[in-house]
């Protein structure tokens, strides 16, 4: 697991690194860039395109997380209640598959 204070930090990392991370999980929410951009820019990048991405925030963003690229959207606080579950279902998708 890998933390940053902010989405800058957070572009940065996944910019200038080939690290491998099972999964990515964003907060819409966040100083920077928001999540749904973060979304948007990850898929573009080749080595992180199949990278489960699960986008939160306290607004209803389904509909727009799913076409930005996100494997799941969960909705702050109500739904972060399924959190482990869904990253159960998406790492073992992705192991699966």
């Amino acid at each position: 697991m890998k933390a940053t204070p902010d989405s800058v930090h957070t572009w940065a990392t996944l910019d200038c690194s080939k690290e491998h991370f099972d999964l990515l999980l964003f907060d819409h929410e966040v100083r920077g860039i928001n999540g749904l951009e973060l979304t948007r820019r990850v898929r573009r990048m080749p080595h992180r395109e199949e990278t489960p991405i699960i986008l939160i925030s306290l607004e209803d963003l389904e509909a727009e997380a799913r076409e930005a690229g996100a494997d799941a959207f969960l909705r702050k606080p109500n739904n972060l209640i399924e959190l482990v579950d869904t990253i159960r279902r998406l790492l073992g998708e992705t192991r699966a598959g």
